[in-house]
């Protein structure tokens, strides 16, 4: 996960050492490289599986919040500003959390947390009280949710929910009515489980749409957004083996949104580039090893964004641009 860690205008980098529960920061450089800058025990056992980056407990700097898949729980390692962060403040989530995602659902200026818990049938809200601490507020999404986005779908400026849920290989859209409130799941098929999400308008039409992950068939589902809280399609698209993680991002800098998918089956990174027709076409970039979460950024400060993939042994492998 990226963010200013250090607060010099420059990118820098955070990795989870799931078997350790350690969360390491690395700080670039003047001359672009990562260097170490603080360790951080989130919670040792406590399954550290997921982190993400903002400014949780309102005072200027960067903070981090790492899932603890077996404590049940998420740890907010409040940062000082310097690239080193405070002893974990806990909360627990539920069980069976994934992959969070933020977003401020409320609409009080506070980044919440939204978070797929597949074992419960359930999304919780983690809802920002404050300091770095959270109340849950939980969801009923059946299906087993997987992965979630979060957009405003219908145009009325309230945060929307676009749930992935593995158990019946559909995504679930409920429209924000308000506060934590949403409405009923509407139900859209796209065919296979969907390990992640992300949400963007990948083709050019103004319209939020999302794109989904489909393991068993490797490809990405394109579920085409109206704009008036539902969905076209799904319109499939290749990419490698047991495709696991994505991103949703103007790679290349041509205005045209892109998506990156992470293959855990081939070892690689597939780069689907926004074409001006509204389509995607496909190039792929070996990794060596299997990555667990993806991170977008300029690592190297030449003014193009790179590719950070964590293998989820405690290393991470860095594609730099080379537009």
């Amino acid at each position: 996960m990226s963010g200013d860690f250090n607060e010099d205008g420059r990118a820098d980098l955070a990795v989870i050492d799931p078997a350790t529960s350690r969360v390491f920061a690395f700080v670039q450089s003047p001359a672009g490289a990562l260097v170490p800058s603080g360790t951080v025990n989130a919670a040792p056992g406590g399954g550290a599986s997921h982190v993400v980056a903002a400014d949780f407990d309102g005072d200027g700097h960067v903070d981090l919040a790492v899932i603890n898949v077996t404590f049940s729980s998420v740890s907010v390692l409040r940062g000082a500003g310097n690239g080193t962060f405070a002893a974990p403040l806990n909360t627990g989530t539920g069980s069976g959390s994934r992959r969070p995602v933020i977003a401020d659902v409320n609409g009080d200026g506070r980044p919440d947390l939204v978070i797929p818990r597949g074992v419960d049938d359930a999304v919780t809200v983690m809802v920002n009280t404050g300091g770095g601490r959270f109340g849950a507020v939980d969801l009923t999404v059946t299906g087993a949710p997987s992965a979630v986005a979060v957009g405003d779908f219908n145009g009325d400026g309230r945060a929307d929910l676009a749930v992935a849920t593995a158990g019946d290989a559909n995504v679930k859209l409920l429209l924000g009515l308000g506060g934590t409130a949403f409405g009923a799941p509407a139900v859209f098929q796209v065919g296979s489980d969907g390990a992640a999400i992300a949400a963007g308008d990948v083709d050019g039409d103004g319209k939020l749409d999302v794109v989904v992950t489909r393991a068993a068939s490797q490809a990405v589902s394109v579920l085409h957004g109206t704009g008036t809280g539902s969905f076209t399609g799904p319109t499939l698209v290749a990419v490698g083996a047991q495709p696991s993680v994505l991103a949703v991002v103007d790679l290349d800098g041509d205005t045209r949104l892109d998506v990156v998918v992470g293959n855990a089956g081939t070892n690689d990174v597939t780069v689907l580039h926004g074409t001006p027709a509204g389509g995607l076409a496909a190039s792929s970039f070996a990794l060596g090893v299997p990555a667990t979460s993806l991170t977008v950024a300029d690592l190297d400060r030449d003014g193009h964004l790179d590719l950070a993939a964590a293998s989820g042994n405690g290393f991470v492998t860095v594609l730099y641009s080379g537009r």
